[in-house]
């Protein structure tokens, strides 16, 4: 398996916080975030088509895999994604455009 692409997110405080241009996401090994209870991730697809995002969970229930969390991005749409549960996707958060016409930002607050 691919090692994902790190991605840092900006930590936002009070005193306010200058945003990251957004980056293309990995679509051939996928990124990967510290799963902050904080953590909120945007994603804009850029392109004319959908596009998928799958996030990883590595979570069992009863010794069975919990599925995959798969979203699906219409043409030019921007969503702001958060709340990943850690028991479910893990302290680290996976995820994998089909496209690198996705671009994210992640931020912390």
């Amino acid at each position: 398996m691919p090692t994902p692409t790190v991605i840092t997110p900006v930590a936002v405080t009070k005193a306010g916080a200058t945003a990251a241009a957004a980056a293309a996401c990995d679509a051939t090994n996928g990124n990967r975030v510290v799963n902050a209870h904080t953590l909120q991730l945007t994603l804009s697809n850029t392109d004319a088509s959908s596009a998928t995002v799958v996030f990883t969970t590595p979570a069992t229930v009863g010794g069975f895999d919990v599925a995959d969390y798969t979203v699906t991005l219409a043409a030019s749409e921007t969503r702001v994604f958060g709340g990943f549960d850690s028991s479910v996707f893990g302290g680290t958060l996976v995820f994998k455009a089909s496209t690198a016409s996705v671009k994210y930002q992640a931020m912390t607050v």
